[in-house]
């Protein structure tokens, strides 16, 4: 084996890995056309350096014009691949020009096929020695065509389009320009050189695929140092999205504890200022009713009646509005009593028995995971009196491991996995918020005959002057 015929050996192999690698590159990343299509490039290389060896090889005039054939195809095909991977490389975006050499290049292989060979016809395969003694078959052939010139000028537009794309390249990326250059300026000598012996009938060997793999090393570097630029890039836009996503989670935790507090503070106002004032106003009607004459009219007595129990009325609606703004007793006997409480609210006001079940230790819950899953529950019973038509709901809230479970289930006519899934429901989109910001998660599905289930599963977290918890009994039924 000669030099010639080791170096295109060679060039096989390392066309055929960078054709694998960046096939397996284009399949793990974001699928970008540049990594396939130098695939497709790496892989018309390989095959010309196939070629190649097949040429000096050749034994016999059927041989030697099928290896020059298809030597002149795998080069101009070679162009195309060639012309876009520039383009894209680059940003130089003359798509009329390469379209004109895919074009031209695929009607160039077309033509040598199957209408007359472009480099000539053979003659004759004689073997002969190189001068570094290497011995290889010469072909004999027929002088080219007239098309030959027109192709070849056409092909060396090719590296000067090269040069064009790396000036461009090089006001952005020097490296890549330099690079960019170096391929450009091998892949002309080759052109050149190919030219002379297809013009001149000369018996001298095809550079062939070498100025290629100059082409293909440096042009894996840059396409290894883009995609090592636009990954930092994509790390860094992904970063900056994660910072902001946490800005924007602590401007929700900041909003929904403040919201919190402005409803604790309006229903104290509510229960203590008009309740003061309502049970004032009772007792001042009591006091007229006491004192008025015994003759008054059944009119006055019948006003005062009615004012009565209008302030009855008031009182009960007060009570009903700040207990609904922030319930006490979820702030004064814990999460599990609120619980049981808003199952019993929801129950009396709907008519729908709810299950309860509840299984966690009667111990001072963090005050931001009570309110999560207490508003949670809320928002899930209001669902089900609202949309469900449900005609029995269960809630189950118990400890597993080390995190809670808070679970409503219904027998409604449950909900559809796109209205689940949806980000445009207020209500469905609050308890999701609710449960991230508590470190947990929410899921919502439909049962499997019908109804639909509410999960909410978050860490278990007690109050930092937590006392040491105490297991309650289980506390079940229907309410």
């Amino acid at each position: 084996m000669g030099p010639y015929v080791a170096v295109n050996t060679i060039l096989i192999g390392l066309f055929g890995f960078a054709a694998i690698y960046h096939v397996v590159l284009w399949s793990q990343s974001r699928r970008e056309r540049v990594l396939i299509l130098f695939a497709v490039h790496c892989v018309l290389c390989a095959l010309l350096s196939a070629d190649l060896l097949a040429l000096v090889t050749a034994q016999s005039v059927e041989q030697g014009q099928r290896a020059l054939n298809w030597r002149t195809d795998f080069a101009s095909l070679a162009q195309v691949s060639t012309v876009w991977l520039l383009s894209l490389l680059s940003g130089v975006r003359a798509r009329w020009y390469v379209w004109f050499i895919t074009v031209f290049a695929v009607a160039t292989a077309a033509a040598n096929v199957g209408i007359e060979p472009l480099a000539g016809t053979v003659t004759g395969v004689d073997s002969i020695v190189m001068s570094w003694g290497e011995q290889v078959s010469a072909l004999h052939r027929g002088p080219a065509t007239r098309a030959l010139p027109i192709v070849y000028a056409v092909v060396l537009s090719v590296p000067i389009f090269g040069f064009v794309c790396a000036a461009r390249l090089w006001t952005r990326d020097r490296i890549g320009g330099a690079l960019l250059i170096t391929a450009s300026a091998g892949m002309l000598i080759g052109n050149l050189v190919g030219a002379w012996i297809d013009a001149s009938g000369s018996p001298g060997l095809y550079v062939g695929a070498v100025p290629y793999a100059a082409w293909v090393l440096l042009l894996s570097i840059e396409i290894a140092r883009e995609y090592r630029l636009r990954t930092a890039q994509r790390n860094q836009a992904l970063q900056a999205l994660e910072q902001s996503r946490e800005q924007l989670q602590q401007l929700t935790s900041g909003l929904l504890m403040a919201r919190e507090e402005e409803r604790s503070a309006i229903a104290r106002e509510i229960h203590d200022v008009l309740g003061q004032t309502l049970t004032a106003l009772k007792m001042d009607v009591a006091w007229i009713g006491a004192r008025s004459p015994s003759d008054a009219p059944p009119a006055f007595r019948q006003k005062l009646d009615a004012m009565s129990r209008l302030i009855d009325e008031t009182v009960v609606t007060v009570r009903r509005i700040a207990t609904s703004l922030r319930p006490g007793v979820l702030d004064d006997l814990g999460l599990a009593a609120a619980v049981e409480w808003q199952a019993n609210e929801f129950e009396q006001r709907t008519g729908i028995p709810c299950a309860l079940r509840i299984t966690i230790d009667d111990e001072a819950l963090d005050p931001q995971l009570s309110t999560a899953l207490f508003r949670i529950l809320q928002e899930s019973l209001t669902n089900v009196a609202r949309h469900s038509r449900a005609s029995h709901v269960s809630v189950r809230l118990e400890q597993a491991g080390d995190g809670l479970i808070l679970e409503v289930r219904d027998d409604g006519v449950g909900i559809a996995a796109a209205d689940a899934a949806s980000t445009r429901s207020i209500g469905l989109a609050g308890m999701r918020e609710r449960a991230q910001l508590v470190g947990g998660s929410l899921s919502i599905f439909r049962a499997a005959g019908a109804g639909t289930t509410v999960r909410a599963q978050v860490p278990h977290r007690v109050a930092a002057t937590a006392t040491p918890a105490v297991t309650s009994p289980v506390r079940e039924g229907a309410r």
